[in-house]
């Protein structure tokens, strides 16, 4: 029955083909009525693919009754002088009266003849509801990422074939493009916050510095982007009197930083210079008061 029927098609493209395309997942469309000899109408055909590849053929005919055929030539590199006439494959249904000839195969044009390739779980065929569904895998069908596709029918008596309608009509092809797999967009990794050191107000007991006496400086710390205390970082300071650092005792803590020194006898009158450095991260905030010591 297949060859009889290619034999019609063949010489129709032999003058040529013209490809019609169409966007992944759309609905081909064929006018009703238009088959001859009481062959089955094909009126659509819609095309899909998943992410991995598998394409769904899903195609709305009628009066698909015994004795009847259809079939879905694929040009997997959409080539007209590739394949047989421009096809490497076909997808075909046959309804027979005979029971055992009933079902479907798949076809591969290996340069001279139509053969049938190893059948994989990935290829099925099956009537519907509406029609017939083939699924296949690209990779069965030479890894193709696009093809060009037509749908042919025919109707038999005693082998001969007397009816036939071909969607689109004419010599054309409809082509399909798989669409490719999606990736989630890429979530931008949030820039680090920046937390830089901000000194606030500042607590010295006594009041002043005074000769003889120990002297206690203290200075709140907070973070730029919160106002909060900063809990974390280091912390580096030098009271000095004649650029001569004093020996001291410092903590940065619960966002305040203190030192304690015994201010020297010796320096009644004396500038008294606090140097202080917080450290956080790569950020870094320094504060230089003085004193006249009494």
């Amino acid at each position: 029955m297949r060859r009889s029927l290619f034999a019609v098609f063949a010489a129709a493209l032999a003058s040529g083909f013209v490809l019609a395309s169409a966007l992944a997942g759309s609905s081909f469309t064929d006018a009703a009525g238009d088959a001859t000899g009481n062959a089955p109408d094909i009126t659509a055909v819609q095309v899909s693919n998943d992410n991995g590849g598998q394409i769904l053929f899903d195609v709305t005919v009628s009066n698909l009754t015994p004795e009847s055929a259809l079939f879905l030539p694929i040009d997997i590199d959409k080539n007209a002088t590739t394949g047989d006439n421009g096809d490497e494959y076909a997808l075909e249904w046959y309804s027979s009266a005979t029971a055992a000839d009933n079902g479907w195969t798949i076809e591969r044009w290996d340069g001279t003849n139509w053969v049938h390739p190893d059948s994989h779980p990935t290829m099925r065929g099956s009537l519907t509801a509406t029609g017939v569904e083939f699924s296949i895998n690209a990779s069965d069908l030479g890894g193709t990422s696009g093809f060009a596709i037509y749908v042919g029918t025919a109707r038999y008596a005693a082998d001969e074939m007397v009816g036939f309608d071909r969607a689109p009509d004419g010599v054309a092809k409809w082509t399909y493009d798989l669409t490719k797999p999606t990736s989630p967009p890429a979530t931008a990794n949030p820039a680090p916050t920046v937390v830089k050191p901000v000194f606030g107000a500042i607590v010295t007991i006594p009041a002043k510095p005074v000769a003889g006496k120990r002297f206690t400086y203290g200075i709140k710390v907070t973070r730029s982007d919160t106002g909060a205390p900063l809990t974390k970082g280091t912390m580096v300071c030098d009271p000095s009197i004649m650029g001569r650092v004093l020996p001291h005792a410092e903590q940065f803590k619960q966002g305040v930083a203190a030192m304690t020194f015994l201010v020297p006898r010796t320096a009644k009158g004396r500038q008294l210079r606090i140097k202080v450095k917080i450290v956080s991260g790569n950020q870094s905030t320094t504060k230089v008061v003085t004193y006249k010591v009494s």
